[in-house]
């Protein structure tokens, strides 16, 4: 009980005990392996002269980065660019160069400050000239952007569904009910606001809801009340031994027009690795019984 009660590692502790402890010093290695490989790779290469070193560092970096979400054992998320997520201007970026063409702008700047200071001669302003004309130039054209898009496509009205409700409400079968009113609640208030579409958060309902008789219904028919898409996160059960984190896109109309099923799972929360060696080791620990499965490629959602 030394733990706040709302701090993530109090909560896996309260769930799996002394495990959730090793866990999460695993996995702060695993993490910190990527940037001493960063800083190996870095030395080893020894790049000639401050120019080679500023440019070296950011391609080093994405390139890390990509390869530290690849694989079952991957993490994403982390990436530097999406530091940047309330800077519209320069993520605008984005749509042309993805999230590791956000991090190569900021880690290249940064490495070009760097420069700036510890570079002496004309080196120095040359660098920190570079820099600034990157920033202006990337946050006007993203500036641009953003303007030149009013006039090519009307605004799109979104409404956020943000229940906040706790793990371990949501980990308790008699909860269902209470969770799925709550939801269907705060949907029907978002309904007020005439959006063109609804996002409720990932497993926002901790079940199969399609599948109950009654409950299973309500999402269309708010979508049908409402007039607007919706995109709804709750498990998905594909059959035996195939159950899916999954988001449905419902139409206006009430129709399921499409289903994502998560690709990139979360271990030791959505699923448990290396199981037949890590499972002996967890017995008495229910949450860990069943696996989502890992979603397959499919299209983009309509």
């Amino acid at each position: 009980n030394y733990l706040p009660e709302n701090h993530l590692q109090a909560k896996l502790y309260i769930y799996i005990g002394l495990w959730a402890l090793v866990c999460w010093i695993l996995l702060a290695i695993f993490c910190t392996l990527w940037f001493i490989v960063f800083a190996a790779v870095f030395c080893w290469l020894r790049p000639k002269g401050w120019w080679s070193a500023v440019l070296l560092v950011p391609l080093l970096w994405i390139i890390m980065e990509w390869l530290r979400t690849l694989g079952e054992y991957g993490i994403s998320g982390t990436e530097i660019g999406y530091t940047q997520v309330s800077a519209l201007p320069l993520i605008q970026l984005a749509a042309q160069a993805g999230i590791h063409g956000i991090t190569f702008i900021v880690v290249f700047v940064n490495a070009l400050l760097a420069g700036a200071v510890l570079v002496k001669g004309r080196q120095r302003w040359s660098m920190g000239f570079l820099a600034m004309v990157i920033i202006i130039g990337v946050y006007g054209w993203g500036a641009y952007s953003l303007e030149t898009a009013k006039d090519i496509a009307a605004p799109v009205r979104v409404a956020v569904v943000q229940p906040n409700i706790d793990q371990s409400d949501k980990l308790n079968p008699r909860q269902f009910f209470a969770i799925t009113e709550t939801i269907l609640g705060l949907g029907a208030e978002a309904a007020l606001g005439k959006p063109d579409i609804t996002l409720w958060p990932e497993t926002a309902i901790p079940n199969f809801l399609l599948s109950q008789p009654r409950l299973g219904r309500a999402p269309a028919e708010l979508v049908r009340h409402g007039r607007y898409y919706l995109l709804a996160g709750f498990p998905h059960y594909g059959g035996p031994d195939k159950v899916y984190n999954s988001a449905y896109l419902f139409s206006p109309q009430g129709k399921i027009i499409g289903r994502y099923d998560k690709r990139h799972l979360v271990p030791f929360g959505e699923y448990l690795p290396l199981r037949p060696i890590l499972r002996p080791l967890l017995l008495g620990i229910n949450l860990l019984d069943n696996d989502f499965n890992f979603g397959e490629l499919s299209a983009p959602l309509p």
